[in-house]
């Protein structure tokens, strides 16, 4: 089963034929509520692939560390529903965040298909990278670093 690996802040799917083949793609279904950082694997199956902290938000957590509106990042409503994640994309150098899932099917060679994500920059950090990636394996990633893969995205936001 390939794998999507993911750097986004909101919501994401990857499209074929009207299917959608990313799971929990606007993160609505969870474990239990966030109650503190480092918790997008409540959202899952979505985990996280490094040694780095992704953050789950939900309107379940109210106005706190991970709630939202109101969060640790500022002020920011999910696009849909209740929930968005959170990574930071470029901090200190070389620090980067990523979060990854595993696609519902195995993607077709020589298929087309159609991916869209939602992205947003937070209130509070405004030293962010827009320069975001979508890196499809064949194998689940697991990297113990908190520096930039060595992967090149098949989907690239530059």
């Amino acid at each position: 089963m390939k794998k999507v690996f993911l750097a986004v802040f909101f919501m994401a799917s990857v499209t074929a034929w009207s299917q959608n083949l990313v799971p929990n793609g606007g993160f609505e279904t969870y474990s239990n509520c966030p109650d503190n950082l480092n918790q997008v694997s409540n959202a899952s199956p979505w985990i996280n692939p490094t040694l780095t902290s992704p953050d789950y938000f939900n309107l379940c957590a109210g106005n706190s560390t991970c709630g939202a509106p109101v969060n640790v990042t500022g002020y920011q409503y999910p696009r849909s529903g209740n929930a968005y994640t959170g990574i930071v994309t470029k901090y200190a150098g070389n620090y980067r965040e990523y979060i990854e899932v595993p696609l519902t099917t195995t993607l077709t060679a020589g298929a087309t298909y159609s991916f869209h994500m939602y992205i947003v920059s937070s209130n509070t950090y405004k030293n962010w990278s827009g320069d975001i990636g979508v890196y499809f394996s064949p194998t689940e990633v697991q990297v113990a670093t908190g520096s930039p893969l060595p992967y090149t995205p098949q989907i690239r936001n530059s």
